[in-house]
């Protein structure tokens, strides 16, 4: 996924414990420098606060 660039949005997934609400979207503030991780900042606020969400992106299987 070496497609993604500081500045795009994409769609932040579900997770039982830090992101509960489905639908949320953010844009890409931060990617690691092997392009595994990136932070997403949500678009929405969450108890009035503006938060950051890290997400590991899928790795293509080597064969």
């Amino acid at each position: 996924m070496g497609d993604v660039k500081i500045g795009d949005h994409m769609k932040i997934p579900v997770h039982s414990i830090f992101h509960q609400e489905a639908g949320h979207s953010g844009k890409v503030v931060y990617i690691s420098e092997d392009g595994n991780i990136v932070t997403v900042k949500c678009d929405r606020k969450h108890g009035g606060k503006t938060v950051a969400f890290n997400i590991q992106l899928e790795e293509e299987e080597e064969y």
